[in-house]
């Protein structure tokens, strides 16, 4: 495994426990296995671990959302296949470690809502082949990518999530459930 993948992957072990902030560069490199001096000779600082760390998880996100578009998958069960997708990724996230890079790494938690929404707004694409294939009811396909942003952007914070007692992925399948279904109940099934 290279170092730089070795680091990353002890931080963020190490984050869920403790969060990204209070880890140390001796503690980061005894975790990776490697010298204080190699970790230093690949990130000039902790900040630039965590922007590597949070680069790589986008990455890992992007290939995987572009997969299941590109798929030949109905509309509808590339939105299932989404959230799952997300679902799986976000669950390496914690909600002291997101409040971590919204407190002390605002250029990286800038970086990864930006990302977020660039995302996100992918859904408008897949909402009009939906529409159009009979999978989705008529809406408009920017508004409801754009409500979709904005359930995310209130609901997936660290705020809300540890004011709610809630993962990171509990909070995405708030989300995706309130989208996709709304408020209402299922009709109750008849009897036979």
């Amino acid at each position: 495994m290279e170092v730089r993948e070795r680091v990353f992957n002890a931080m963020a072990e190490l984050a869920r426990s403790r969060g990204l902030h209070a880890i140390t560069m001796d503690e980061l490199a005894e975790a990776a296995g490697v010298s204080k001096r190699t970790v230093y000779r690949y990130f000039p600082g902790k900040e630039q671990v965590v922007e590597g760390m949070i680069g790589q998880f986008a990455l890992e996100v992007e290939s995987g959302i572009a997969g299941i578009l590109a798929g030949g998958a109905r509309p509808r069960e590339k939105l299932r296949l989404l959230a799952t997708h997300l679902h799986e990724r976000l669950s390496l996230l914690d909600p002291p470690s997101m409040a971590d890079l919204q407190r002390h790494y605002p250029a990286v938690w800038q970086k990864l809502e930006d990302f977020r929404s660039q995302k996100v707004m992918l859904l408008e694409g897949l909402i009009t082949e939906g529409i159009a294939c009979g999978d989705f009811r008529r809406v408009d396909p920017a508004l409801a990518a754009s409500a979709f942003l904005g359930m995310a952007r209130t609901i997936i914070t660290p705020a809300f999530i540890l004011n709610h007692s809630l993962s990171i992925a509990e909070a995405l399948q708030m989300v995706f459930d309130l989208f996709l279904y709304g408020l209402t109940a299922p009709p109750p099934k008849e009897l036979p």
